[in-house]
């Protein structure tokens, strides 16, 4: 899909003359809506974790939460991949009081991490060199000349554009019907991703 599509799809079901520029706001706003559910996938494996380290940093593009991480998995100095880590089930409260009794002769092979402040924290601390494999949600990229989404997405965007562009212009009877339609959609697709 590609913003003169959506330009054009858009144009045909609301009989208007839009262009790609006087649109180009209504398209970020749903892609950044649509990659907000969680759907756009990505992997981090270029960091490297060290005796001197607490902490990964958030890969610059994933979404703004700390849901956006799925899985840390370290892989040790002889290139043995290990078990995914456990997330920390009472969370960054739980990190702070592991913390609190850590010593630091107590470096182990980490087990469990935390994301919390754009910091994915691991625990307990490294006891050696490791690679880092991070799987995470992005954002969508800024702008709209490379639209990231699969096909499967195409009719989201579609209804998703098509109900902007009647928000922004106080098309309130069209934006009655092509509203429920998006949501419906990226909806369905959410829960096919999800699977």
């Amino acid at each position: 899909m590609t913003s003169a599509e959506l330009v054009t799809f858009c144009n045909k079901m609301l009989s208007r003359a839009e262009t790609e520029a006087s649109i180009t706001p209504d398209i970020t706003v749903i892609l950044g809506e649509l990659a907000g559910m969680y759907v756009l996938d990505a992997t981090d494996a270029t960091q490297t974790l060290t005796v001197a380290s607490y902490y990964l940093t958030y890969p610059t593009d994933a979404l703004d939460s700390e849901q956006a991480i799925q899985e840390v998995v370290l892989t040790d100095s002889s290139s043995v991949q290990l078990e995914p880590l456990d997330v920390l089930a009472r969370g960054w409260h739980e990190y702070c009081q592991l913390m609190k009794s850590f010593a630091s002769g107590d470096r182990s092979t980490p087990t469990q991490y935390i994301a919390h402040d754009r910091k994915i924290y691991l625990y307990p601390a490294p006891n050696g060199t490791y690679t880092t494999s991070i799987t995470y949600y992005k954002r969508h990229p800024a702008g709209v000349s490379n639209i990231v989404f699969s096909g499967d997405w195409d009719n989201a965007m579609r209804y998703g554009v098509v109900a902007q562009v009647c928000l922004h212009y106080g098309l309130d009877a069209a934006y009655a019907k092509w509203y429920p339609r998006y949501r419906e959609e990226a909806e369905r697709q959410r829960i096919s991703h999800s699977r």
